[in-house]
């Protein structure tokens, strides 16, 4: 290297002379490049020719054997003060075994001390090196830890190994860090024991291509990616198994994928689980430009319950359910198709805003034209009468579902015991769904026995092929208990539960295909039963006091907030944020002040406060209102600037899925696969209510929300309580649970 810079020096004088010397005349501009250039080529020559020096100095003091190096280490001769004792950036408060693991992994690369480690790796462990190389077998992965230490130990720097939440697998990872790339650590656990270990970087991609998602985010759901998968393929080389339930590679549905991005698309590889029905694996390896934006599918939604309200009522109260039995069959031979039935009730027209359009008699009685066939009984009794021996003819020769049809007519006729011994008839004989839901809701709407319409329903869910509207029906009374006007049941949100389980179960089943509004509706009503009281009162009180132009009622708010009271002399006001419209920003939010003071309040300090001036019921409903009323900046109104302290609260699985748009920005979060995070815990919130004796006791509240510039957080509150006195309330930690920032400064 030195040789090459004073040949190179020697010669770039050396044509500088002679061009100096050749123009001595005139002032060209390679005279004048000379003489800017060279004054820096010295210089930085002999830094070259310095680092050169230091770099072969420090190469040969760490050129020892890898085993020397390895027994120093394990020794306890490494420098510690070069790694970070930081848990967690984000100062996690989710702890599971994964968190521990973590724990264990970090220490022993810090260490290189692997004895820990040892005894909790099972036999059969699997390390996948992603797209590089698989290794087997406890002794095996040891020693690849163990080389690796040895070959970037010395490239580590303070905060490269810190344990960090994972998305994608709801659970905790190692993050390490070296000159400028980043890779994960995630591992699998079976029976107390690491099964797999997974170590790939930040980007599961092809070089520079670029990915549609990080690594240690949460995955993509299956129903939304899913139209983007093209031809199938087979399973690539040193791929992710399934790290919920160890699928192998191999095992998993792999497929090509062409994902459009506004001007780019991106194609790659992707694998499903098909026991867990979740991504495991996305590969980009191909990223196009686009001079326009792709053209942007159909947006997809996935199913859920609208505004967390039970999708659907009762069916069957309005009217009752038939199939045509007697079309294309000999029954109805003898009847006219030249006689026409008419509909000539002029409220009927009325309602319908239109004549009611006529059809033949033997038609009525093929379609089920309930409507006419009943006008027939009063306007032309004998076609009426020709149709109801058509039916029982039927009937007799064995087609129950005519005994369904023909109770109908003598509901219609107001001959409720004739009806109700045909549907038992046809639900007994011939298994009829219709006559299952009809004879229920008779029993609710026409008889108003309400509690032998609920033992019905109860019945029919014992069958093996029951009345999916009677399930249905029977879900929603027991969701709904006594809100449901005249409802027997009790509100009963694990038997809801089971029942909506029961519907959804019936996707598979052929019988049921013309059923599917009635199971997607079961899919988004299931994330509602993860209820109870804590999630109730939140919503009262935020959709109290959320409302645009809220009018500040103290008496309404401690009426939901019934486990609060205010003390003697202070009283609950509303700070609108409308008193510094002409400002950057402001927000809306409660706080408790002395009696007799105007609400002038300009100081979010006050919020701060509120705990020192209220007293709340010792137990998990007093702290949980507690909780709810410190937040009530994230959830009121706001001006400007203070949109950054909006929070849309997550109570469930359905509260994920219904975000609302802010600022022209959707919420990426109905994309993705939540289901894991839920199932772990994640969303629904969590009281731990702990008594230290009679009068003490304390508190954690974990509670998960979404902001636009931070995403999907849970977030913990501590509390300690005297009596009904709240000593302290201290936030003392948060999870990202996935990470996402909309861009937008006000």
């Amino acid at each position: 290297m030195k040789t090459a810079i004073i040949i190179y020096l020697i010669l770039t004088y050396g044509l500088g002379l002679y061009l100096m010397i050749s123009n001595r005349d005139s002032l060209k501009w390679k005279n004048v490049l000379l003489c800017l250039f060279c004054p820096f080529v010295v210089p930085a020559a002999f830094f070259v020719v310095l680092f050169e020096h230091i770099t072969k100095k420090k190469l040969k003091g760490i050129r020892r054997s890898k085993s020397t190096k390895l027994s120093e280490l394990e020794s306890g001769n490494r420098n510690d003060e070069n790694f970070t004792h930081e848990e967690d950036a984000n100062n996690s408060i989710v702890k599971d075994p994964s968190y521990d693991f973590s724990v264990l992994f970090r220490k022993a690369l810090r260490s290189a001390d692997f004895s820990d480690i040892e005894n909790l790796l099972d036999d059969d462990v699997v390390l996948t090196l992603y797209r590089h190389k698989t290794i087997k077998g406890r002794l095996a992965v040891l020693d690849y830890w163990k080389d690796w230490i040895v070959r970037y130990a010395d490239k580590l720097t303070q905060g490269d190994q810190i344990i960090r939440f994972c998305g994608k697998y709801a659970g905790f990872g190692v993050n390490l860090m070296s000159r400028g790339t980043s890779g994960f650590v995630y591992f699998r656990i079976q029976n107390d024991k690491i099964a797999d270990i997974v170590y790939m970087s930040q980007w599961a991609t092809d070089g520079f291509v670029g990915s549609i998602c990080e690594t240690q985010n949460v995955p993509f759901s299956v129903d939304y990616l899913s139209r983007y998968f093209e031809e199938s393929i087979e399973c690539p080389e040193n791929s992710l198994p399934c790290l919920e339930c160890g699928t192998r590679p191999e095992g998993l549905v792999w497929n090509r994928f062409s994902y459009e991005a506004g001007i780019h698309t991106y194609g790659g590889q992707v694998s499903v689980c098909p026991h867990c029905n979740r991504i495991v694996d996305l590969y980009t390896d191909i990223r196009l430009r686009h001079e326009t934006p792709c053209e942007v599918k159909d947006e997809y939604k996935p199913v859920l319950a609208s505004g967390g309200k039970f999708p659907a009522g009762l069916y069957g109260t309005f009217t009752l359910t038939s199939d045509d039995v007697l079309k294309g069959t000999h029954y109805v031979d003898n009847l006219p198709d030249d006689v026409l039935a008419k509909q000539s009730n002029w409220q009927i027209q009325e309602i319908m805003k239109r004549p009611y359009e006529s059809a033949s008699i033997r038609s009525c009685a093929e379609d089920c034209n309930w409507m006419l066939i009943n006008a027939l009984r009063t306007e032309n009794s004998p076609f009426y009468d020709a149709i109801k021996n058509c039916y029982e003819q039927a009937m007799n020769d064995g087609l129950y579902e005519a005994a369904n049809n023909l109770a109908i007519m003598y509901v219609n006729e107001e001959d409720n015991l004739k009806a109700e011994q045909l549907f038992t008839k046809a639900i007994h004989e011939g298994h009829s769904k219709n006559a299952m839901l009809n004879l229920a809701m008779c029993y609710w709407g026409v008889e108003c026995n309400y509690q032998k319409a609920v033992d019905l329903l109860k019945y029919v869910s014992t069958l093996n092929e029951p009345s999916i509207h009677c399930l249905w029906n029977l879900a929603y009374l027991q969701y709904m208990g006594d809100k449901c006007q005249n409802n027997p049941l009790k509100r009963d949100l694990n038997e809801c539960a089971n029942t909506l389980k029961r519907i959804i179960a019936l996707a598979d089943n052929p019988s049921y295909a013309e059923d599917k509004k009635v199971i997607n509706n079961a899919i988004a009503a299931l994330y509602l039963t993860d209820q109870n009281d804590f999630i109730e009162v939140a919503r009262e009180f935020q959709d109290l006091i959320g409302v645009k132009n809220y009018n500040h009622d103290s008496e309404k708010i401690l009426n939901v907030l019934d486990s609060i009271s205010i003390l003697d002399s202070y009283q609950l006001l509303c700070h609108s944020h409308k008193m510094k419209e002409h400002s950057s920003g402001d927000n809306s939010f409660l706080y408790v002040s002395k009696k007799d003071c105007e609400d002038s309040n300009r100081d979010f300090d006050e919020i701060s406060h509120i705990w020192e001036r209220i007293n709340v019921e010792n137990s998990e409903m007093g702290v949980w209102q507690l909780y709810l009323l410190m937040n009530t900046i994230h959830v009121m109104e706001y001006f400007w600037h203070g949109g950054y302290h909006r929070r849309s609260y997550v109570y469930t699985l359905n509260d994920a899925y219904s975000l609302p748009e802010f600022i022209n920005r959707k919420s990426p979060l109905n994309n993705l696969d939540l289901k894991l995070l839920y199932d772990r815990g994640l969303i629904l919130p969590s009281i731990n209510f702990e008594r230290v004796d009679d009068v003490n006791s304390s508190a954690t509240v974990d509670c998960t929300y979404w902001t636009y510039w931070g995403g999907l957080i849970r977030e913990r509150i501590s509390m300690k309580l005297k009596g009904n006195q709240i000593l302290s309330y201290e936030r003392i930690g948060q999870t990202t649970l996935f990470k996402y920032d909309c861009g937008i400064f006000f």
